[in-house]
């Protein structure tokens, strides 16, 4: 899920969200967050639980972002 600003101004991206929550309730982890020109102050403003998780930040380059996401893949 790409947390950026524009995803924080509409209101759908709570729905899909909520409905990726809703498939984590069985354990099984759907949601890698990635910020993209955003903080943690901003992430945590829109969902304390987004913020806790382990993201990884379109800032550090999106070879590290593949790397990140294919990890949790395999």
């Amino acid at each position: 899920m790409i947390l950026s600003a524009h995803f924080f101004e509409k209101h759908w991206p709570r729905q899909e969200l909520n409905g990726l929550a809703t498939r984590e309730i069985n354990g099984e982890k759907v949601i890698l967050p990635v910020w993209h020109e955003v903080g943690f102050a901003e992430v945590r403003g829109y969902s304390v639980t987004l913020a806790d998780r382990i993201a990884v930040q379109t800032k550090d380059g999106l070879a590290h972002v593949v790397e990140k996401i294919t990890e949790v893949v395999k």
